[in-house]
């Protein structure tokens, strides 16, 4: 009885057991080289397939629409992704930043509107890149103890293949985890086999293939345990009754698979046509091998690409299974398990090589799947070695921990060189990109009152509603600034020219990327240089980006009439100018030379662009301002006029969102009506409250406040 309470307590006592503390740690070990950096560039978008991805996945939020309309990859990965889109908008609104499902962008390649949704996708990979390495600690444990387990999780941990693709939001890290955990069940079915068990790893197989379509290949170590279940099961009950029974068994399992796959792909069966084309389009684009030759070409670069990115762990994956295999060899009569282990653990790196290269176009990416498998090998020999060397040491050195020891020694050995390139790899990625570093460094010179032109990506400076447009003075054509001559930008008003790339354009414009011609990048190289954010070639991050010179006064603006005056604490008016236009949507430029029509005429347009400088107050300055330009005739009456918040660089910008120094240059064109009488008109600037009406003071030097800025005479022509 005192012993049966004494086992109670025990169960009811607080303590967890060791294992559950070393999971943990290796979980968070993992997750730390994992999700350092996962931010990489953004909002700059590197990776070709994440925006794939990403821009079904906000079309099922924004649509309701569960038809992903994208099939080069399975859907499993889609909808993760857009569950964790709708929360991120749940919350997003919650904190502001959002304002419905609008707000999320239909596109977001190359440059990220919205970078929350890949920073909340990326996490997600990083968590399941920690969670596998420590799933693989726990089968390790399971097949062959603590050590070789421990010794197996930090093999994957410091995998740099592993650790990379762990930052991406892709698919290749979920299968990763998905062949884990088939490989687990399929441990579970070879050691107890029931039908429960063949089912789930049978579904494992289906989830596997769901999260990327050469995960089908995990059916390999499962039919393979279903055979060691089947022959233990013979072997106990030869009847025909027994393999009949296992038959069903095995399909069974094809069907759970089938079903995991089509309850998370119903658009296999749903949307069969686009389905099958985008199957078949992955298919070929992975270019299909025709003879033995390339089969055999193909393999060799598989085998070359781990070698190059993850040698040690190939290296010791690779003799941890020639080890795995003689020990199972010698002691298939001893140890079953130890047997069991090798026929699941050795075949399927070899035959899953072998399956992919059937096609001629490789990625080590695809390789990801086979990593637990060479890493648990590396544990059992590990292990091992360490269990046969430690009782050999000097009877001093032979204490209980000799065996921890020895495999510790080994484990650093294999692990430090990974280690040192996964944490070389994670501070590259954890460094503010060369692009986001100068955009931040402009920000800073903006509010100093200069301007630039840059080749920054064009949403960087200034994009539509609902999103920001932080600066939209700035010139971000999204093209080379070099095919125009630094004396265009002088005559613009710009102090600066921000070029990404020196010989080479990086200008977020796959159409305008490209090397810059000798002649138009001489000029730029005589300029002086203001800033350099290093990239990649200076060991920094990202494109090497230069910030030169082209401009020391705003004098130089080309057919500008200066003014200066100010419009109470809100706004000077650095200058103008007033041109005859054909009609109100003919775009202007006054620096360009003189306007397209000489006079002004009843029907055609006055062409007014407006320099305005933001006071240090304008943006607290409370009202909803409005520029004024009016015409009036001789008589005082207004003939003509247009009202608008004012405007910079053809962008709506209200006052409230000026910062102090800010240089807005705005075309304000007045549209003249047919009847307008021939005659002289004149031309007023105000900037008033809408609501209330109630204009701001306009302050010249010399002169008394005035309530309007005369800006001159038009004369009106028949």
């Amino acid at each position: 009885m005192a012993r049966g309470r004494r086992v109670a307590r025990a169960r009811l006592s607080p303590r967890t057991h060791p294992d559950l503390y070393i999971a943990a740690g290796i979980f968070v070990l993992a997750l730390l080289a994992r999700a350092w950096g996962v931010q990489w560039s953004l909002p700059y978008v590197g990776h070709v397939d994440e925006p794939k991805i990403v821009d079904s996945g906000v079309q099922i939020v924004k649509t309701g629409d569960l038809n992903p309309h994208l099939f080069i990859w399975p859907s499993l990965v889609i909808y993760i992704q857009a569950l964790i889109y709708k929360l991120n908008l749940l919350w997003g609104t919650w904190r502001g930043y959002y304002v419905g499902p609008q707000s999320l962008p239909d596109q977001n390649h190359i440059f990220a509107l919205a970078p929350g949704l890949y920073l909340w996708g990326r996490t997600f990979s990083a968590l399941v890149g920690a969670a596998t390495v420590t799933g693989c600690f726990a089968l390790g444990r399971a097949m062959f103890g603590r050590i070789a387990g421990i010794l197996a999780a930090l093999l994957l941990l410091t995998s740099p293949l592993h650790v990379e693709y762990s930052h991406y939001l892709v698919t290749d890290v979920t299968v990763g985890a998905c062949g884990l955990l088939a490989l687990a069940l399929a441990w579970r079915l070879a050691r107890h086999p029931n039908p429960r068990a063949a089912l789930l790893a049978g579904a494992a197989v289906g989830l596997c293939t769901a999260a990327k379509y050469n995960g089908l290949y995990i059916a390999v170590p499962v039919g393979i345990a279903w055979l060691l279940a089947w022959r233990r099961r013979h072997r106990a009950d030869p009847r025909p009754a027994t393999s009949g029974r296992w038959l069903l068994v095995a399909l069974g399992m094809a069907g759970a698979a089938a079903a995991v796959f089509l309850i998370t792909n119903p658009y296999v069966i749903l949307d069969w046509t686009h389905w099958s084309r985008g199957f078949v389009f992955q298919i070929n684009a992975y270019l299909p091998a025709s003879n033995l030759g390339q089969i055999a070409t193909a393999f060799g670069k598989h085998v070359d690409a781990l070698w190059t990115t993850d040698t040690a762990l190939l290296a010791a994956g690779g003799a941890g299974s020639l080890v795995l295999l003689v020990a199972a060899i010698r002691r298939r009569r001893r140890d079953p398990n130890l047997v069991r282990a090798a026929w699941l653990l050795l075949p399927f790196p070899l035959v899953y090589t072998l399956a992919m290269s059937r096609f001629t176009e490789v990625f080590e990416r695809n390789l990801i799947i086979t990593l637990p498998c060479l890493c648990l090998a590396f544990g059992y020999a590990a292990a091992r070695v360490a269990q046969v060397v430690a009782p050999r040491l000097p009877a001093r050195a032979r204490v209980a921990w000799a065996v921890p020891a020895v495999a510790a020694i080994l484990a650093l050995l294999v692990v430090a060189e990974p280690a040192r390139r996964t944490f070389n790899f994670d501070e590259y990625m954890g460094k503010t990109e060369s692009r986001n570093a100068a955009w931040a460094w402009l920000q800073g010179e903006l509010r100093a009152g200069h301007r630039a032109a840059v080749e920054l990506h064009t949403l960087q400076t200034c994009a539509p509603p609902p999103w920001q447009c932080p600066a939209p003075d700035v010139l971000a054509p999204n093209a080379p600034l070099t095919e125009q001559p630094p004396i265009w930008y002088a005559t613009h008003g710009y102090d600066y020219v921000l070029l990404v790339g020196q010989e080479i354009a990086y200008v977020g414009n796959p159409d305008k990327e490209g090397r810059r011609p000798p002649d138009q990048l001489a000029p730029y190289l005589a300029l002086p240089v203001v800033r350099l954010f290093a990239g990649d070639a200076e060991n920094g991050k990202g494109p090497t980006v230069r910030v030169l010179r082209v401009l020391d006064s705003l004098q130089t603006i080309v057919g500008v009439t200066p003014s200066g005056a100010h419009f109470g604490a809100v706004a000077e008016l650095w200058g103008y100018d007033v041109a005859p236009l054909p009609t109100a949507g003919v775009a202007y430029d006054p620096s360009a030379g003189p306007p397209p029509v000489r006079a002004y005429r009843p029907g055609a347009a006055a062409g007014v662009t407006l320099y305005w400088r933001a006071l240090p107050g304008a943006a607290t300055t409370p009202g909803n301002w409005t520029v004024a330009l009016h015409l009036t005739g001789a008589t005082g009456q207004t003939v003509a006029q247009v009202d608008v918040q004012p405007i910079s660089s053809g962008h709506l910008r209200p006052v409230r969102d000026w910062y102090a120094n800010e240089f807005l240059v705005g075309a304000y064109n007045i549209p003249l009506p047919p009847t307008l009488a021939p005659g002289a008109y004149e031309l007023t600037l105000a900037l008033y409250d809408a609501p209330t009406g109630s204009g701001l003071p306009v302050a010249q030097t010399g002169q008394a406040p005035a309530p309007v800025l005369d800006l001159g005479t038009i004369q009106v022509t028949p």
